[in-house]
Parts: structure tokens; C-alpha cells; sequence
């Protein structure tokens, strides 16, 4: 009977050590940032969580590098974007539930000393985001960095570019619906099931090339389905007839989504998420 216990027990006990693991890892997180009223919101994806602080602490970045299994903490303003290797939805929820639980536990410190009191524990906001993968591989280049002024100055929308490697074909980031195609094929559009509205522009000025070195795969209103082939450009042809060929990726109805988040990768291959799109 006992050697039938004992299995069991290891695997319950193993199961326990896990979850104790992912809260030591959250606790830390959570101290290292300040604690919960330094947090405007939590959001993760399959590699990495994404915290918002209300104010930046010099020693936030170090202290979570300290951490087991993060392999990496990137920082910009107030924006913390930290890389696991393990079980990364474990940790996001272990942090979900401190998070709760301090501001329950707040909440009634605060009804007990003064039930004429106003002040009130900022309450996390969980949302989960639109992801966008990349297009194209390639170093990412910011929309400031564009030569092209309708596309530095977010005109068209929220975006970035990509400085290709020598692959020349650009794929459909998600499945969706080709809403757009330039008659010189040097620009799609594409919508997602979610109402994201992506242009894919290759080049500065290109459309005096007239359509040449490029190929389009799709039609207009085509079902795509993601990483298929939307169009190919002869990066070197453009190059030689004096024209920029870096792509551009824009989010054409980004003022109505809401918050975007773009990568902070330099490097970014077609299974990366470039875009993190927080709807209204």
C-alpha cells in the first residue's frame, strides 16, 4: 500500500516545490519593482512579462537579473520587459495573486483605521494583448530613424521598420484578410481577425520604381493565413537604382486600438512579436 503512497506523494510534493518556485520569483519581482502601488499594469506572453511602473528605480533592472531563471531584463522609462526561461505563465499568475491579495489586504486596513477615508490601493489592470509578429527578419530601425517624413512622424500610424537580412520575402504576421495592395506592389495591407490593420511598405519612394523588383503573391480580399507569402523584393536592385529598401511595418488604425508596445529586440527574426497591441 505505502509503495503505492509514495509515488504519489513525490509527485504531489514536486508539484508544491514547483509552485513555491514561480512565487519566490514573483515576490522578488514584485519587491524589486517597488512593490504594488509602483505597478500600472501586468501583461506577459509566451517569452517574457511586461510590467508598467509608476516612476523608475535605478536598482529595479539589477535586482531582477539577480533572479534565477530570468534571462534577461530590458528597460525603457518606465516599462520593464523580462525575459524567462521557465514557465513563464506560472510566474505572471503567482504575480496576479500577490498582487491581489495586497490590495485586498489593503483595502481593509483601510476600512478598519479610517472608514472616511478616500485613498484607495491602485488596482492592477490585467489585460491580455494583441500579439503582431514580424513580417521579415532584420534589425529594427525606429519610425524617428525613417527617411520618409509620413512615416516619422506616425502619420499613417504606430510602427516600425525592419533593415532586412538577405531574405526578400515578407510573410503575413497573423491569419487575416489582405485589405490593401499598391498597384507598383511595393506596399499590402492586411487586417486581422481582431481588427488590426497592418501596411507593410517597402522602401522610401519606391512606387517611382513602377512596379519593378517586386512581386505580389496575394489579391486583394484574399484569406492569408500567417507566415504565408504576401509579396518579394529585389533588395539589391532597389538599392542599385538609389532607393532605401528597409520595410516599414505600421499600425494604420493605431490611434483607435489603444496602447501599443513595440520591441525593444535589435534583432528580430519572424517569430518574434514585434507589436503588443492593448485594446480600448
Amino acid at each position: 500500500m505505502i509503495s503505492h503512497i509514495f509515488p504519489f506523494y513525490y509527485q504531489v510534493e514536486g508539484v508544491i516545490l514547483m509552485g513555491n518556485k514561480y512565487k519566490d520569483y514573483a515576490q522578488d519581482i514584485l519587491i524589486a519593482v517597488g512593490g504594488v502601488e509602483n505597478i500600472v499594469d501586468v501583461t506577459y506572453d509566451t517569452k517574457c512579462i511586461t510590467i508598467h511602473m509608476q516612476h523608475t528605480i535605478p536598482s529595479t533592472a539589477n535586482e531582477v537579473k539577480q533572479i534565477v531563471d530570468v534571462t534577461s531584463v530590458a528597460e525603457n522609462d518606465a516599462q520593464l520587459v523580462i525575459k524567462l526561461k521557465g514557465n513563464v505563465d506560472e510566474v505572471y499568475q503567482k504575480l496576479q495573486r500577490l498582487i491581489k491579495n495586497a490590495n485586498v489586504e489593503e483595502g481593509a486596513n483601510t476600512d478598519n483605521i479610517n472608514s472616511q477615508d478616500t485613498s484607495y490601493t491602485p488596482q492592477v489592470k490585467v489585460t491580455t494583448p494583441i500579439l503582431v509578429k514580424a513580417p521579415i527578419a532584420g534589425r529594427r530601425i525606429l519610425l524617428k530613424e525613417v527617411r520618409d517624413s509620413i512615416f516619422r512622424e506616425k502619420m499613417v500610424g504606430e510602427g516600425l521598420a525592419i533593415k532586412a537580412h538577405e531574405e526578400s520575402k515578407v510573410i503575413a504576421p497573423f491569419n487575416g484578410l489582405v485589405s490593401m495592395i499598391v498597384p507598383t506592389k511595393h506596399a499590402v495591407g492586411i487586417q486581422s481577425e481582431d481588427g488590426v490593420d497592418i501596411v507593410i511598405h517597402i522602401g522610401v519612394n519606391t512606387v517611382d520604381l513602377e512596379g519593378k523588383g517586386f512581386e505580389c503573391f496575394v489579391k486583394q480580399n484574399d484569406r492569408v493565413e500567417a507566415g504565408q507569402t504576401l509579396l518579394q523584393f529585389d533588395q539589391q536592385y532597389i538599392q542599385q537604382q538609389g532607393y532605401n529598401a528597409d520595410v516599414i511595418v505600421v499600425i494604420s488604425n493605431s490611434a483607435d486600438l489603444g496602447k501599443v508596445e513595440l520591441t525593444m529586440n535589435e534583432i528580430i527574426t519572424t517569430e518574434d512579436v514585434i507589436f503588443k497591441i492593448f485594446k480600448n
